[in-house]
């Protein structure tokens, strides 16, 4: 009986330690913060989201395989400056963006010109 209790006072602790690392893992992926990466200070603090940019139109963009809506008021942002035109962000660039009330893309921030680490 004693051993029994003290199984599931582990097994317990255990869940409760996964559900602990399962939460905080999964808080790192959607927010980029400017300390994870070098960054001009003109940039946000923090993005909404980051990832590959694959493709990208007039009305949506293609980021990490997930299709996104864009808000008519779309800027665009490199390290040489703020309201950039689109040609400034090719496919296959490391992004992060900004949504709005409504999740459009408001804003792609150019974080490197190549997917992977900046």
């Amino acid at each position: 009986m004693i051993k029994q209790q003290r199984i599931t006072k582990i097994f317990s602790m255990i869940m409760i330690l996964f559900c602990v690392f399962l939460a905080m893992a999964g808080t790192g992926h959607t927010r980029g913060k400017k300390g994870e990466w070098k960054l001009p200070q003109h940039y946000p603090d923090g993005f909404d989201g980051y990832g590959c940019l694959m493709r990208i139109d007039a009305t949506k963009a293609v980021i990490d395989d997930s299709e996104k809506k864009l808000s008519p008021e779309l800027t665009f942002h490199t390290p040489d400056g703020n309201d950039m035109p689109l040609e400034h962000i090719a496919p296959n660039s490391l992004v992060g963006y900004m949504v709005n009330k409504s999740n459009q893309i408001i804003s792609i921030w150019l974080v490197s010109e190549t997917c992977g680490n900046p």
